[in-house]
Protein backbone atom coordinates (compact mmCIF):
# COMPACT_ATOMS: atom_id res chain seq x y z
CA UNK A 1 0.00 0.00 0.00
CA UNK A 2 1.42 3.58 -0.99
CA UNK A 3 0.83 5.92 1.71
CA UNK A 4 0.97 8.99 -1.12
CA UNK A 5 0.91 8.99 -4.85
CA UNK A 6 4.99 8.66 -5.46
CA UNK A 7 6.80 7.39 -8.60
CA UNK A 8 8.49 3.65 -8.68
CA UNK A 9 11.10 2.13 -10.94
CA UNK A 10 9.77 -1.51 -11.85
CA UNK A 11 12.59 -3.76 -13.12
CA UNK A 12 12.13 -7.80 -13.50
CA UNK A 13 15.70 -9.56 -14.27
CA UNK A 14 16.86 -13.07 -15.11
CA UNK A 15 19.02 -15.03 -12.77
CA UNK A 16 21.50 -13.75 -15.50
CA UNK A 17 21.56 -10.22 -14.73
CA UNK A 18 19.09 -9.80 -18.27
CA UNK A 19 16.57 -7.07 -17.92
CA UNK A 20 13.61 -8.62 -18.91
CA UNK A 21 11.38 -5.17 -18.16
CA UNK A 22 11.81 -1.97 -16.71
CA UNK A 23 9.24 0.90 -16.19
CA UNK A 24 8.34 3.43 -14.56
CA UNK A 25 5.12 4.11 -12.26
CA UNK A 26 3.55 6.49 -10.65
CA UNK A 27 1.22 5.03 -7.58
CA UNK A 28 -1.69 6.46 -5.86
CA UNK A 29 -2.45 6.78 -2.32
CA UNK A 30 -3.95 3.49 -1.59
CA UNK A 31 -3.51 -0.48 -2.84
CA UNK A 32 -1.51 -0.40 -6.41
CA UNK A 33 -1.21 -3.46 -9.18
CA UNK A 34 1.22 -4.07 -11.92
CA UNK A 35 0.01 -6.10 -14.17
CA UNK A 36 3.00 -8.73 -16.02
CA UNK A 37 2.86 -10.03 -19.06
CA UNK A 38 5.01 -13.38 -18.73
CA UNK A 39 3.68 -15.73 -20.97
CA UNK A 40 6.97 -15.54 -22.88
CA UNK A 41 8.98 -15.82 -20.08
CA UNK A 42 11.07 -19.10 -19.42
CA UNK A 43 10.38 -21.43 -16.73
CA UNK A 44 12.83 -20.37 -13.73
CA UNK A 45 13.38 -17.35 -10.83
CA UNK A 46 12.97 -13.95 -11.54
CA UNK A 47 13.60 -11.27 -9.34
CA UNK A 48 11.49 -7.88 -9.45
CA UNK A 49 12.81 -4.83 -8.10
CA UNK A 50 10.31 -2.20 -6.98
CA UNK A 51 12.61 0.97 -6.11
CA UNK A 52 10.91 4.51 -4.85
CA UNK A 53 12.87 7.50 -3.63
CA UNK A 54 13.18 6.45 -0.06
CA UNK A 55 12.91 1.99 -0.17
CA UNK A 56 13.69 -0.68 -2.11
CA UNK A 57 11.51 -4.37 -2.19
CA UNK A 58 12.94 -7.25 -4.02
CA UNK A 59 10.42 -10.02 -4.46
CA UNK A 60 11.30 -13.30 -6.03
CA UNK A 61 9.25 -14.37 -8.85
CA UNK A 62 9.03 -18.25 -9.97
CA UNK A 63 7.28 -18.90 -13.58
CA UNK A 64 6.64 -23.11 -13.80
Amino acid sequence: NAGADQKVEFRMVDMSGRIMEERNITTAEGENRIDLEIGDYARGIYLATLRTENEQKLLKIVVQ
